[in-house]
């Protein structure tokens, strides 16, 4: 019984509105879509972090700003005889270690 008094009230309410008059000469007729092109973006980790922090309105580090100024995410990895490893030297708080990425193919 309450849905068909709701149901009733809500038709009233609707066909009130939609016979309500208006302005048609406030109504635009055109509008405008302005449309760019997104700047690619280097995705490293230095640079997210600082970004977390300018995001929550805190300065970041000095050190995150450094690595983050000086790193363009990217690397140079070098295959080892046969293509059995690819090894890339990564530099972690100024000692240099070997990561071997693997690429889960054994066709590689």
């Amino acid at each position: 019984m309450h849905f068909i008094e709701n149901l009733s009230v809500a038709s009233a309410i609707i066909a009130f509105a939609s016979a309500s008059p208006f302005d048609k000469a406030a109504i635009k007729k055109d509008f405008t879509v302005h449309q760019t092109t997104p700047k690619p973006k280097i995705r490293s980790g230095p640079a997210a972090v600082a970004a977390t922090f300018l995001k929550y309105g805190k300065q970041p580090p000095s050190n995150v700003k450094a690595a983050a100024a000086s790193n363009d995410g990217s690397v140079v990895t070098t295959p080892t005889e046969f293509d059995s490893q690819y090894l890339t030297p990564v530099t972690i708080g100024g000692q240099t270690v070997n990561l071997d990425f693997d690429t889960g193919s054994s066709d590689l």
